[in-house]
């Protein structure tokens, strides 16, 4: 199935908007096409995964986006983790 005739739990565009706003997101040293590329895949993995028929709400969204980001952070091999504090953001390991 092509990408544009499958519905997507989530809107990509809408999920780069929100990964950009979190705090800790400019310590990520990652190009745009990566965190595209990244952000592509773990939506349609979820989308794959995700029950027919399930809303998707906003703290799915912050999951979806952790993993995200948990996945940009292991690539980079970098002293960051994800940390919710009390929202989602990005700190340094050291």
């Amino acid at each position: 199935m092509e990408l544009q005739d499958r519905e997507l739990i989530t809107s990509p565009y809408n999920v780069y908007r929100r990964l950009s706003t979190i705090e800790g997101f400019d310590l990520l040293n990652v190009n745009t096409g990566a965190i595209v590329d990244e952000i592509m895949a773990v939506v349609e993995q979820w989308t794959d995964d995700w029950p027919e028929g399930q809303g998707f709400g906003s703290s799915d969204g912050t999951y979806l986006m952790k993993e995200i980001l948990d996945n940009l952070i292991d690539l980079q091999d970098v002293p960051l983790k994800t940390v919710f504090n009390p929202v989602l953001s990005i700190v340094s390991t050291l």
